[in-house]
């Protein structure tokens, strides 16, 4: 069954003229990304470039604003494993839960319909949302929830798709390395020589 929502352009204008400050999410995240922030710098980072990527238009089947499901997710683990597992930890449990989030956004077909002459479709692969809405200013956007099939593992769809909402830094938390390097530096195994 596909699920379809309509949203105005003025419903669009309001999304993409928010201010960094004013993050489209639900209040209980903003609340927890302002406490939770200050812990570390990338967290913020993150949440904004997921916002711009996703936007707070793709409604999961329990009503729920998917933007919203990942930034909570992602903030829960992090505050659990803070205390127990320490900063480095409990930020790689935040990027690892939004990469397994990711995959989600391709159960939606996105597009801006203009008066049924043409449409607009988003490429969730190519860029992000708000990059469409910045060049629309009319029309009416459509989202669609459907099954998207492939036989691509989840792991893999979130990985291809980490470039939209992940730095090159954040990926090294899941143990990617840097440009230049053959493995993640270990603070560890230097210690373990002196």
């Amino acid at each position: 069954m596909v699920r379809v929502t309509k949203y105005t352009s003025k419903e669009m204008r309001d999304y993409f003229n928010l201010t960094e400050t004013e993050i489209c999410l639900c209040v209980d995240n903003k609340n927890a990304l302002h406490e939770l922030g200050y812990r570390h710098l990338g967290i913020r980072e993150v949440v904004k470039r997921l916002c711009r990527y996703v936007g707070p238009f793709l409604v999961l089947d329990d009503n729920e604003v998917l933007l919203d499901r990942i930034v909570s997710e992602a903030l829960n683990n992090f505050e659990d494993k803070y205390q127990s597992m320490g900063l480095d930890y409990a930020y790689k449990c935040f990027v690892e839960t939004v990469l397994l989030w990711l995959p989600e956004v391709t159960q939606y077909r996105v597009y801006i319909d203009f008066n049924n002459d043409e449409a607009k479709f988003w490429d969730f692969f190519e860029k992000d949302m708000l990059s469409m809405f910045i060049k629309t200013q009319r029309g009416t956007l459509i989202v669609e929830k459907m099954k998207f099939e492939t036989t691509m593992p989840k792991p893999y769809l979130g990985m291809l798709l980490a470039h939209k909402v992940l730095s090159r830094n954040d990926l090294v938390f899941i143990n990617l390395p840097s440009v230049g390097f053959s493995r993640v530096v270990d603070f560890d195994c230097h210690l373990e020589g002196v």
